[in-house]
């Protein structure tokens, strides 16, 4: 490993107006998309061989260092009236039973066992997904966005 970042604690939320907002660390890809991943989970950035790692209390996940142009912190809203931007892809795991994926053109959501068992496949429609994970039991899952990422969930 070459470098390790570990990102400050949680911010919680922060209501302005009627709306709330969360603080991110984002990524910005080369191809212009973005990776989002709360401050309230705690991620931990790390560079290894030519990977960043991301590592927070529900995920992991990596990414070829020459797809990352940038990462920054921002406060992002998260009310219901948000209209999300075409190129940045969002993904939240915060009660550990739902899932939830919004912004992503992947066509389909495929949930797997740490063993590579299929799990569920769930139609992403409109850039979302939701894929309620509460009856398995804690474990690790992978979370594949065909044609786009895959995540390592960690359900306590």
């Amino acid at each position: 490993m070459l470098c390790s970042v570990a990102l400050p604690p949680p911010f919680g939320l922060i209501h302005a107006a009627e709306t709330e907002q969360a603080e991110f660390l984002v990524l910005k890809m080369t191809d212009s998309k973005t990776a989002e991943f709360k401050l309230s989970t705690r991620p931990v950035i790390a560079f290894s061989d030519d990977k960043l790692q991301i590592t927070s209390d529900e995920i992991s996940t990596d990414y070829p260092q020459s797809d990352v142009t940038e990462f920054y912190f921002t406060a992002i809203s998260t009310g219901i009236e948000e209209k999300v931007n075409p190129s940045t892809m969002s993904f939240s795991y915060t009660d550990n039973a739902t899932i939830r994926i919004s912004g992503s053109a992947a066509g389909e959501a495929v949930l797997y066992d740490a063993n590579g068992k299929l799990l569920q496949r769930q139609k992403v429609s409109g850039g979302n997904a939701t894929i309620n994970v509460a009856s398995y039991a804690p474990g690790v899952y992978i979370l594949n966005l065909t044609n786009e990422h895959s995540f390592k969930i960690i359900k306590k």
